[in-house]
C-alpha cells in the first residue's frame, strides 16, 4: 500500500531558536489530533552539518500521514536556524516544493546564550577556552539574520515568531494562538505548564566523540542500532556544577553585536526588543 502523499502547505517546522523551549511546543503541538508528528523530533533532513538527525530516502517518509486524520505534519530541528554554520537550509527547503508554516521561538538573547553555553559545557560540544562572546553563540541568539533566508523565500507570513517569556508563564495562551493561526481547536490538546528539557547526560564514549569531530563523521555512518551500542558503552559523565553567567563587560560585547539587527527584527516582525534592553 502507497504512502499518502503530504499536501505542500501541510507542513509546521518549529525552527528553533535552541535552548528557547523549541521541545515544550512540540510536545503540545504534536498531542493534536490533526497533527502527525514526526518519528524524531530533530531530524535535520535539510541540515548539512548538524550529525544527529535521521535518514530518510524522501523528506514525507518522516511521517506516517493519514489524510483522513491529520491536517498538519510537524517537526523541530534547531540546525535549521544555525546560520552560518548551516547556511542552506531555507534554499533546500524551498527547492523541495513545499511551503510550510516555520514556528520560530525566541528568548532573551543573553539568558539564550548562557543556556546554550552551559548546555554545550555539560554535553562537550565545543573547546571550553571559545569565550561565550563568540560567534558560536551569539549568531543563534541573532533572530533577524536567522530568518532572514526565510523571509526571503517565503515572505513574512508563513513565519510565526513566539514569545519563550509567554511559553512559560502562559502557555495556554500561547499555544491558543498557535492553533488559532493553523485553524485548529485548542481544546483537544492538554496544555501542561512546564517546560521540558531534552537535555540527557552524555556516557564517556559521547563525549569522546563530540571531542574529535573526525572520527565522529565516520561514526555517523553506521547503522543505528551500532550507534546506540557506541553510545552505551561507559557511564555517564558528570555535568558541570558551576553555571557561566554573563559579565557586565561580555553582556556589553553581546549587545553591540546583536543591536542593529534587533531593530531589524523589530521592524520585519514587530517584536518589541526593549524589554531585552535594545533601542
Amino acid at each position: 500500500m502507497s504512502k499518502s502523499i503530504i499536501p505542500n502547505d501541510a507542513y509546521i517546522m518549529i525552527i528553533g531558536a535552541m535552548k528557547s523551549g523549541t521541545t515544550t511546543l512540540y510536545w503540545h503541538l504534536a498531542q493534536h489530533p490533526k497533527i502527525c508528528s514526526c518519528v524524531h523530533k530533530e531530524p535535520e533532513y535539510f541540515s548539512e552539518n548538524q550529525g544527529h538527525g535521521v535518514s530518510v530516502p524522501h523528506y514525507s517518509d518522516l511521517w506516517d500521514y493519514n489524510p483522513d486524520q491529520h491536517t498538519y505534519v510537524l517537526e523541530a530541528s534547531t540546525g535549521y536556524t544555525k546560520y552560518p554554520s548551516e547556511p542552506n537550509v531555507a534554499h533546500k527547503i524551498k527547492a523541495y516544493g513545499i511551503t510550510p508554516t516555520f514556528l520560530y521561538v525566541v528568548r532573551d538573547p543573553f539568558k539564550r546564550i548562557e543556556s546554550d553555553y552551559n548546555f554545550s559545557l555539560d554535553k562537550k560540544w565545543f573547546d571550553p577556552k571559545l569565550p561565550i562572546t563568540d560567534d558560536r553563540y551569539v549568531s543563534i541568539s541573532d533572530y533577524s539574520m536567522q530568518l532572514e533566508p526565510y523571509r526571503e523565500h517565503f515572505g513574512v507570513t508563513n513565519i510565526l515568531v513566539l514569545d519563550f517569556d509567554e511559553l512559560v508563564s502562559n502557555p495556554a495562551q500561547l499555544l491558543t494562538s498557535v492553533f488559532d493561526r493553523l485553524h485548529l481547536n485548542s481544546t483537544d490538546v492538554e496544555i501542561v505548564d512546564e517546560v521540558k528539557h531534552k537535555t540527557n547526560q552524555l556516557s564517556q564514549a559521547e563525549v569522546f566523540l563530540n571531542m574529535h569531530p573526525h572520527i565522529k563523521s565516520v561514526t555517523n555512518l553506521l547503522p543505528q542500532s551500532a550507534k546506540q551500542l557506541l553510545k552505551g558503552l561507559y557511564k555517564p559523565v558528570a555535568k558541570v556544577s558551576q553555571k557561566k553567567q554573563l559579565s557586565k563587560e561580555e553582556r556589553a560585547i553581546i549587545h553591540n553585536k546583536l543591536q542593529d539587527h534587533m531593530r531589524l527584527f523589530q521592524e520585519h516582525y514587530g517584536f518589541h526588543v526593549e524589554k531585552w534592553g535594545f533601542s
